[in-house]
């Protein structure tokens, strides 16, 4: 079955983003993104699975256990999905390594 963007941008809070293993994330984001995928994020942006799942590896070594609250309903404007989540300290907490 085809999810919707908004079904999509949920799975990734309620389970790929979630996953402390790399392996088992690696799978989930190849059973949902294309190779090539874009990410975009308030840093910048990400290609691909792969930097993907390396970057929440990263984001995982430091909280392990944080989930991504969201704040409001996904939102879609023709091939953009966005919602907002509640972003507590991640950005200072991570440079301070």
């Amino acid at each position: 079955m085809k999810a919707t963007s908004s079904e999509l941008l949920m799975r990734n809070f309620n389970e790929i983003f979630i996953e402390l293993d790399p392996l088992k994330r690696g799978a989930l984001l190849a059973e949902s993104y294309t190779e090539d995928c874009l990410w975009i994020h308030p840093g910048g942006r990400i290609v691909g699975r792969e930097g993907i799942n390396e970057a929440a590896t990263e984001i995982r070594k430091h909280f392990r256990d944080y989930r991504y609250p969201p704040m409001s309903r996904a939102h879609i404007k023709t091939t953009l999905t966005y919602l907002r989540i509640l972003h507590v300290v991640l950005q200072s907490a991570c440079s301070h390594r």
